[in-house]
């Protein structure tokens, strides 16, 4: 939760930006991060529609696709097995009826 008189953002984001982006976080979660072995990737959908869930690279390049497929509206989760990946920046993104949503996830060695 933002906190703060608002006066004192001083990295040039204004406060109704911090907001979105708040939003953004509580609508695509990964549990932990940073992760060793796997990881929970938790979203909210506010109606049904096509999902897709990829994971890309630090520099963008598309690796492969989780979860491909109709989902209901509401709290859904995907278990993620990172056993195979090696430590590194990737980028998790959610399709949701085409529009994207990026958070950055963050393996590291066991």
């Amino acid at each position: 939760m933002l906190q703060g008189s608002g006066g004192g953002n001083t990295d040039g984001q204004s406060t109704n930006e911090l907001r979105a982006s708040d939003a953004t976080d509580q609508r695509l979660t990964i549990t932990p991060n940073p992760f060793s072995e796997g990881a929970v990737i938790g979203y909210n959908l506010p109606k049904a529609g096509m999902v897709s869930l990829q994971v890309s690279d630090a520099s963008g390049k598309s690796l492969f696709n989780l979860f491909e497929g109709q989902q209901m509206e509401g709290t859904q989760r995907y278990d993620w097995n990172t056993s195979f990946l090696a430590p590194g920046v990737y980028h998790v993104t959610l399709l949701v009826d085409g529009a994207p949503l990026v958070k950055k996830a963050v393996k590291v060695a066991r």
